[in-house]
């Protein structure tokens, strides 16, 4: 029974890989040229103290509303919030592929002085998957727990010449399996420091987007 139930978490991980390296890497174009682009330039403008945030869900679908703006609807991930510093006075701006809008003003203050507080940690941490411990023969095996839709938030910090990527999977910050097998690392991410600073971003992008504060700037 334990040797049936080990054989299948590694067909669960070895299928949700097969279809995390062929379908969702083309569902979800790479952003490389919308990120070194924007950074170039505000680094160019002697900034040196940058953010960037990305949320997405694969395989996600949308409703298309009438009246909607559909010119970059192609993949949620298009979508990168860039937040900086320059002159102690914080930014934000949204970029993609189709279009630029103006950035802003915003107090940015809780976020630049957690990661200061934090800094040794937030660049060296790295959250764990979700992994369950299981009797195989007699011995305690760990096992991964993989799925292939959970949300998705991936974070980079650019500090100097420093550049930190980070990347969260919702399903590593659930505490168990719909069979109540605990996640053995879910401690450890929910109070990791990195996840704090994705956090606190993560809800400054909200408030600005459901306020709809970021302007498209007309060509």
């Amino acid at each position: 029974m334990r040797n049936n139930f080990a054989f299948k978490i590694i067909l669960i991980a070895l299928i949700s890989f097969y279809f995390s390296a062929n379908c969702f890497a083309q569902d979800y174009p790479a952003n490389d040229s919308v990120v070194n682009k924007f950074v170039i330039k505000l680094q160019n403008q002697g900034i040196d103290s940058i953010l960037t945030y990305q949320s997405y869900f694969p395989g996600a679908f949308i409703i298309r509303k009438p009246g909607m703006d559909t010119t970059c609807i192609h993949t949620d991930r298009a979508n990168v919030y860039f937040l900086w510093k320059y002159k102690g006075v914080s930014y934000i701006t949204l970029q993609n592929e189709c279009a630029d809008y103006s950035p802003i003003n915003i107090n940015a203050d809780k976020l630049w002085q957690f990661y200061v507080r934090n800094e040794t940690k937030i660049d060296s941490e790295k959250i764990k998957p979700f992994e369950i411990i299981e009797l195989l023969n007699g011995k305690r095996e760990v096992f991964p727990v993989l799925v292939d839709h959970s949300s998705r938030e991936d974070v980079m910090i650019i500090i100097g010449k420093k550049y930190i990527k980070q990347h969260f999977d919702g399903h590593d910050f659930e505490k168990a399996t719909s069979g109540k097998q605990l996640n053995i690392n879910y401690q450890y991410n929910m109070t990791a420091k990195s996840t704090k600073l994705e956090e606190i971003l993560r809800d400054i992008v909200r408030e600005v987007s459901n306020k709809k504060l970021l302007k498209k700037i007309v060509q």
